[in-house]
């Protein structure tokens, strides 16, 4: 499984390998984005999302990414490559924040976190367009409310 963006290595990474996953991370800055400042030293591999080139075609059968896509100037390619490097069957976790009460997303500029979108209910319409199948799932936890977008590429 590929994770993007870690927030730490623990969250995912240990649970995973714990059940027996093959858990590989990666991060497009090793010291974290420079708006957003964070210690990811711990990735394994430092590469843009719209770029996995490092990775062949079908290479996982998981891939999880929180608070991300946001930040890519180019989500569509980004969302390509996630496609790209799932194995067929393979299945991607996005939480990507947006709002089903705005028609269309907007570019803006960088905020405090390094956002340059925000996006509103056609994402989700973007993201079926790279994948087979997308469920949007309810996420609450604490005072924490969002989606989860649980992708699925073709079973050939």
């Amino acid at each position: 499984m590929l994770e993007a963006g870690p927030l730490n290595r623990w969250v995912y990474g240990r649970f995973l390998t714990e059940a027996g996953w093959r858990y590989t991370s990666l991060d497009r800055w090793r010291h974290g984005n420079p708006r957003d400042p964070r210690e990811v030293g711990f990735v394994d591999h430092e590469a843009d999302l719209t770029d996995l080139r490092r990775f062949k075609t079908r290479s996982f059968h998981l891939f999880i990414t929180q608070h991300v896509i946001e930040e890519i100037a180019d989500p569509e390619a980004a969302l390509a490559e996630i496609a790209r490097v799932l194995r067929p069957g393979g299945v991607a976790l996005l939480e990507i924040p947006y709002d089903p009460d705005a028609p269309t997303s907007e570019r803006c500029d960088p905020d405090r976190f390094g956002n340059v979108w925000h996006f509103g209910a056609d994402l989700v319409d973007h993201v079926r367009e790279h994948f087979a199948g997308v469920e949007v799932v309810a996420l609450s936890e604490a005072a924490y409310s969002g989606r989860l977008l649980c992708c699925r590429t073709s079973a050939r």
